[in-house]
């Protein structure tokens, strides 16, 4: 009995000893670390999988063991997982550290590299031991089960890895370069970028097999690196060179060929030269900043390097060329030296043009003409003065061409003779009371440029009202009637803007100058109107509800303002009237809803304008054009004198003078007057007097008057201009007076 229990004793030994020699495999990431790798065991250029929390981009996967620390950068396009490539890194196990774009750091796991080939370790599964028998009955000596060992793989002995271009070859830091060739794998490429002292392996896909694209470190340093290509199965590619160079004036790659690290022969691909003719260049001379057009044949799309050189100065500039590939266009660098210049272009294909000449002339500059200002009647010099605005978005101007602020400065300008306008902003998109408080409370420039304006206005509360209308809407303001954010708002706005209106005032103390500001309006009038948030108020809308805050807040400010002497605009009551008129009705409001267009703006500016400029310190006028010239400013050529309009002398009225007078008679032109038969007298036409009369001579035996039977009415005369007279040809019998024709009557 003891030979048998010794015979299982050193059977369950030999099992231990087996189990123990078998090398144990790093577990499994703890799950509170929030990573897990999708393997344990693999090789240099296998891809791994690490599940975990993402960003979009930012990631670094760093490996830390035996050979060293590395780390690469990884995009995730589900946030929940990235794809990489194994570093060819020194055998052994590495531990993982994953950190995310948002700064979350932790450990996936640890990750034993193995020779290529060596892909997985297989462990195996222990026979369990069987409880001990009973004495009475033998057992039969339990054996271990054999390890199996792991053979490697020999590499795969497949197609060469081979770089036929790689474009560009003269970079910049982030800038993406991609690499033309065969025999890259789908997955498990690796781009190593070497220089000395320097390393970096980045994996890469190929989708199509021939080109694998990466992008320069945006920590590399600037100089001249080697870039190999391996692909799954090990294979490395031959050195190409790649040159990093800053935003300055880059350098020209070096043209030896470098020699290949990887042992055997690799077929090395030959470049074919391309002849390069250049037919042009345009505008010449040129002068700095100006752009260059060179014409010629046989650029390539990308990798074009233009050589300027000198006797005193030289530069290289990489260009691509765009269309049928007959242009390429660079700036003159303003570091040049004027001067006279070689031109020729190369090409990452080893092709060379000629040489044409490039003249660099400060002369050559073209003149602007600068806006000459018409003054009138007299020259003035200008005096500037400064304008400080304070405010969030609606001061910026955002969602116009031109916000208020520009608009009121121009007025400033043309209201006020001699007044030049500067401009210093210190508004910001999405500033609310407390922002603009802060800073006029701890920024050192805001408050000296407060001081020293000549002019300052703000506007501000609505984005506090803005964020607690939102909350509002969204059902999370707080309180029984979902307003207790609304109160807070309010109260906050309020002690704010008395803040910020005291500051304002105790920083301009003692000084000269316009100090406005405003009241707020309200864009959401139809919105509101026609929504019910809240259930429980009894069936009023959201413009019942939030109306009364903006009214108290608009109510507020204007007590503050006046109180302190602040003139400030009435936007509310030109926007809203009495509250229920949306300002989009008339107009006023942009795409987006909230913010002024330019016809908002321009009401704004308008009411600014209204209130004056009381205090602000007048222009300068000049003594003459001179020093007015120095500032862009000119005299305008003499007003013309305007031509004073003549006044008609009254005409005299003259009897049928049809043709002269300023209202024809209609019809066909009348005969010719009589002349000297009738005068108009005191507006009456009477007969003209004999020039010498003879008194009448009373008849010795008068015949009464007979009546006539058919008497013709007397037309009263024509009040205005002289009438239209007809004279008869003949006096028919029985007929005692001409005709007389009144222009309105006929």
């Amino acid at each position: 009995m003891n030979i048998v229990v010794r015979k299982s004793t050193t059977a369950a030994l030999a099992i231990l000893v087996a189990l123990t020699a078998v090398p144990a495999l790093p577990a499994p990431v703890a799950a509170q670390s929030g990573y897990r790798l999708s393997t344990t065991v693999a090789s240099g250029g296998a891809r791994l999988v690490i599940q975990g929390p993402f960003t979009t981009s930012g990631n670094v996967v760093e490996f830390r063991g035996a050979g060293g620390a590395t780390s690469q950068g990884a995009m995730s396009f589900n946030g929940q997982s990235v794809m990489l490539a194994v570093p060819r890194v020194q055998e052994g196990p590495y531990e993982v550290v994953v950190t995310n774009g948002s700064g979350v750091s932790g450990s996936a796991g640890t990750l034993t590299v193995v020779p290529f080939g060596q892909r997985t370790v297989v462990v195996p599964t222990p026979t369990p031991v069987p409880p001990a028998p009973a004495p009475s009955q033998p057992q039969p000596t339990p054996q271990p089960t054999p390890r199996p060992t792991p053979q490697p793989t020999p590499p795969a002995v497949g197609e060469p890895v081979v770089i036929t271009n790689m474009s560009p070859r003269i970079a910049r830091r982030s800038w993406g370069i991609r690499i033309h060739g065969r025999g890259f794998s789908t997955f498990g490429n690796v781009i190593t970028m070497s220089a000395p002292g320097y390393t970096r392996t980045m994996g890469v896909t190929s989708i199509t097999g021939d080109y694998v694209t990466f992008a320069v470190p945006y920590n590399a340093p600037f100089g001249d690196y080697i870039i190999q290509v391996s692909n799954k199965q090990g294979i490395t590619s031959s050195g190409e060179s790649l040159t990093v160079v800053d935003y300055g004036v880059p350098t020209a790659p070096s043209p030896t060929p470098l020699p290949t690290t990887n042992p055997g022969p690799q077929p090395q691909p030959t470049p074919s030269a391309q002849t390069i003719t250049l037919t042009s260049v345009t505008p010449n001379p040129a002068h700095h900043s100006e752009r260059v057009v060179i014409t010629g044949t046989g650029f390539e799309y990308s990798g074009n390097v233009i050589h300027l050189t000198s006797a005193s100065d030289s530069t290289t500039i990489p260009v691509v060329s765009f269309g049928n590939k007959s242009q390429v266009i660079f700036a003159v660098s303003p570091h040049l030296a004027f001067g006279t210049y070689d031109v020729s272009v190369t090409t990452n294909r080893g092709g060379v043009s000629n040489v044409l000449s490039l003249t660099i002339d400060e002369r050559a500059r073209p003149t602007i003409p600068l806006p000459q200002p018409c003054l009138f009647d007299k020259i003035l010099c200008p005096s500037t003065h400064n304008y400080v605005v304070l405010g969030d978005s609606q001061a910026v101007g955002l969602s116009a061409l031109r916000g208020y602020v520009f608009r009121y400065e121009d007025y400033i300008e043309d209201d006020n003779a001699g007044v030049v306008v500067d401009l210093d902003s210190f508004a910001r998109n999405g500033a609310t009371s407390a922002h603009l408080l802060q800073t006029l409370q701890t920024s050192s420039n805001t408050r000296t440029a407060v001081t020293h304006a000549d002019v300052v206005t703000w506007n501000i509360g609505g984005n506090d009202l803005r964020l607690a209308r939102d909350r509002y809407r969204n059902r999370t303001c707080g309180g029984t009637d979902n307003q207790d954010c609304l109160r807070n708002a309010v109260t906050h706005l309020k002690s704010n803007f008395t803040a910020i209106t005291d500051t304002v005032v105790t920083l301009r103390r003692g000084s000269q100058g316009l100090v406005r500001s405003m009241d707020l309006f309200y864009p959401f009038v139809n919105e509101d109107r026609a929504r019910d948030t809240w259930q429980g108020d009894g069936g009023s809308t959201d413009l019942d509800e939030l109306m009364p805050y903006v009214q108290e807040v608009n109510a507020h400010i204007a007590s503050t303002l006046t109180e302190r002497g602040i003139s400030y605009a009435r936007v509310f009551s030109a926007y809203n009237g009495n509250g229920s008129r949306d300002p989009g009705d008339l107009g006023y409001i942009s795409f987006d809803g909230f913010h002024p267009n330019d016809a908002g703006h321009e009401v704004i500016a308008t009411l600014l304008r209204r209130l004056g400029y009381a205090g602000l310190r007048p222009g300068t006028p000049g003594p003459g054009p001179a020093p007015c010239v120095a500032k862009s400013f000119a005299p305008c050529p003499p007003f013309p004198t305007p031509r004073p309009i003549p006044i008609p002398t009254p005409r005299p009225p003259v009897p049928c003078a049809a043709n002269d007078f300023r209202f024809p008679c209609p019809g066909p032109p009348l005969p010719q007057p009589c002349p000297n038969q009738y005068v108009v007298v005191n507006g009456s036409i009477v007969p003209a007097p004999h020039p010498n009369p003879i008194p009448p001579v009373p008849h010795p035996n008068p015949i009464p008057p007979v009546p006539h039977p058919c008497p013709i009415p007397t037309v009263p005369p024509f009040p205005g201009p002289s009438p239209c007279i007809v004279c008869s040809p003949a006096i028919e019998q029985g007929e005692t007076t001409n005709s007389v024709t009144n222009p309105v009557a006929s």
